[in-house]
């Protein structure tokens, strides 16, 4: 006697691109019909990353049910856009982790620039501080003189 397996109307690849995208937000439980678990993931921020991480792999590797227990609706070229979808997603975010590593080192670059000219251009100052006699009034002035060769 054949066992077939119910597919519901909720698309598999429709759910994998709610999960990798939307999925911190719970979008995906939506989707499939898990309302509390949806709002549950949406407080949590996908259950800080980890709960968004196990959900994708779940629906992307197609054992996935909507809330009535029917599998997601798959069709033969569905691994393919899945794929490419998550493939695509991976490689936007190796490019912004080296596009943002690059800029980090480069304002580092430029403060250190900044502190050393700040640093030979204070060299030789004369700083002078005059107060009102009473230490706890700070009330007084500060005078910075900066050497004439500048």
């Amino acid at each position: 006697m054949p066992t077939t397996i119910k597919q519901s109307d909720t698309k598999y690849v429709t759910a994998t691109y709610f999960s990798l995208f939307l999925g911190m937000l719970g979008v995906d439980r939506f989707y499939m019909g898990y309302v509390g678990l949806g709002i549950l993931k949406l407080i949590t921020i996908g259950g800080f990353g980890i709960w968004w991480l196990i959900d994708l792999i779940w629906i992307g590797l197609g054992n996935a049910k909507t809330k009535n227990g029917t599998l997601l609706l798959r069709g033969a070229a569905d691994n393919k856009v899945v794929l490419l979808g998550i493939g695509i997603f991976l490689l936007v975010q190796a490019v912004g982790t080296i596009v943002g590593t690059i800029s980090y080192a480069s304002t580092l670059d430029s403060i250190d620039n900044s502190i050393t000219e700040f640093t030979r251009v204070i060299e030789g100052a004369t700083i002078e501080a005059t107060g009102s006699g009473d230490d706890r009034s700070g009330e007084g002035t500060v005078k910075i003189t900066l050497p004439k060769d500048l």
